[in-house]
């Protein structure tokens, strides 16, 4: 299975739920005299998003394939240090560090951080089981 197949499977999964659930798209194209434009949501934002239908509590999910690899020991240290100097706490450094060695690059990882900080709901996810974990609670 893709990663894109699982991010489909979640979101019929937390749709089925009751839930709003969204895609975040992002890219670049080239206009037709050869101009880059960036388009979509700040770097790091989650794949998935949306609203609980119980209590409209936003979540952000960034999906990972069960066998994603994990952020280099070197880039993470970096960006824990960096978010350790913004003012991250001892456990949401732990949190951090937790979804980079599970596959989260290093920005996916501080924004998680930064919406759980907000009280989102906010996970990196490997299965439909762990999506539904998340944002249904259990």
């Amino acid at each position: 299975m893709t990663e894109a197949d699982l991010m489909r499977s979640i979101m019929v999964a937390l749709s089925a739920d009751g839930h709003f659930v969204a895609r975040a798209n992002v890219g670049l194209f080239f206009t037709a005299d050869g101009r880059p434009v960036k388009t979509g949501l700040p770097v790091g934002f989650s794949d998935v998003f949306g609203h609980r239908e119980s209590d409209a509590r936003a979540f952000y999910l960034e999906i990972k394939k069960p066998d994603a690899k994990p952020t280099s020991k070197k880039s993470r240290d970096a960006k824990l240090q960096e978010m350790k100097e913004a003012g991250f706490s001892t456990i949401e450094l732990l949190r951090a560090d937790s979804w980079m060695r599970i596959g989260a690059t290093t920005d996916q990882a501080q924004f998680l951080t930064a919406m759980k900080k907000r009280k989102a709901i906010a996970e990196v996810v490997r299965s439909v089981e762990e999506a539904r974990l998340a944002v249904n609670g259990g």
